[in-house]
């Protein structure tokens, strides 16, 4: 993209991607000059000039700074932005994301998000937006923020679950405490 103006969208993994670019096309974004299966590039018709969003995908929490450092110059980003999940309220990720922010100059971040997300305007700096799935407070993913969409009585999510349920543990692919959410 050379130097102009773009704001960057890093996420997890491509489940997230998918996810977040549906979101985005639902609130009437659209697939922007240059965008194909590996450059998710998507931009709001009715803003024309206004900078596209390039949506990343990290790979793993772990990899989110690898994936800053590769996309993110200062000079040339309006806006970054990251949607990473909390997972186990443990992990402590919101605090190993704010030292890997700090790293790029992202500095008097609050020691917890807030409830409404992070959005961090700094002088030397592009504005920064971080939201920490499901709700910035709560262990979870964006699976767990997803199922909130559903109505709970919905017959294809009541499905999902009983199947789930009654899927055997042994084989050591999933825990269905942590991941019922995404059936």
């Amino acid at each position: 993209m050379g130097t102009m103006a773009r704001n960057l969208l890093i996420v997890e993994g491509p489940g997230d991607r998918h996810f977040v670019n549906h979101l985005l096309m639902s609130r009437g974004f659209t697939a922007a000059a240059g965008a194909n299966a590996k450059n998710f590039l998507v931009n709001k018709p009715s803003r024309p000039g206004a900078a596209a969003i390039k949506i990343i995908v990290a790979g793993s929490f772990n990899s989110l700074g690898k994936a800053i450092e590769d996309e993110f110059r200062p000079d040339e980003t309006t806006g970054l932005a990251i949607v990473a999940d909390m997972d186990l309220l443990a992990d402590n990720r919101w605090e190993s994301l704010r030292g890997t922010l700090e790293k790029f100059g992202f500095d008097s971040l609050p020691g917890v998000p807030s409830k409404d997300g992070l959005v961090a305007r700094q002088e030397q700096n592009p504005a920064l937006g971080v939201w920490m799935m499901p709700n910035n407070e709560s262990a979870g993913m964006l699976a767990s923020f997803a199922c909130k969409l559903v109505a709970g009585e919905d017959p294809a999510w009541v499905h999902a679950r009983k199947t789930v349920a009654t899927l055997p543990e042994e084989a050591g692919r999933f825990s269905r405490e942590r991941h019922l959410e995404k059936a």
